[in-house]
């Protein structure tokens, strides 16, 4: 399921994208992501491995956006415990791994192009997933902010170079373990 939730006026998004040019971008490292390696990205909070043998990590701590995201998160009944800033970039199809959650969020800043194949109807694991569900197409234009389920496979493509993303997820139980202990070695 795609959703999108509110829309975030162009005024807000302006300052948004001025806070992450000034603050978040000299902050930005090449996307190790085999399916993103066209974007720059930086964690918030904390960094989650993208394999099971990989560690958890600390991240950017900025709390005027992490105030302001976890804001919209609540307004739709989603507290999320991990961001994830993008700027520009293609992402080819992929399914997020093993560390978050199925429901997950996202805020578009910029111009793209956004699609998802719905395999799992719902915003958990089911035996009635559709391999083949058909691709849908989303033209996004900024400010955008939805709701998605992060374990179907979804793409970015004609990002615009300006383009700001964040993306926010809860921590799944697979991911728990590692999660409490950075989180406790780093308070």
């Amino acid at each position: 399921m795609f959703k999108i939730v509110q829309m975030i006026s162009p005024g807000i998004v302006k300052t948004i994208n001025d806070h992450l040019n000034e603050v978040i971008e000299p902050q930005l490292t090449m996307d190790v992501s085999s399916y993103a390696n066209s974007r720059m990205r930086a964690w918030l909070q904390y960094e989650a491995p993208l394999s099971i043998s990989q560690p958890w990590k600390s991240a950017i701590k900025d709390d005027r956006i992490w105030s302001y995201v976890t804001k919209i998160g609540e307004k739709h009944g989603f507290i999320p415990d991990i961001g994830l800033v993008s700027k520009g970039g293609a992402i080819r199809e992929h399914r997020d791994a093993f560390y978050c959650n199925f429901l997950s969020m996202g805020i578009n800043l910029g111009e793209c192009t956004w699609t998802y194949r719905n395999c799992y109807p719902e915003y958990k694991w089911t035996p009635n997933q559709n391999d083949n569900a058909e691709q849908e197409i989303y033209h996004l234009t900024g400010g955008e902010v939805f709701l998605f389920n992060a374990k179907n496979p979804h793409s970015v493509s004609r990002a615009s170079e300006d383009r700001w993303a964040i993306n926010l997820w809860t921590v799944s139980k697979k991911g728990m373990s590692g999660f409490n202990e950075i989180k406790e070695a780093t308070q």
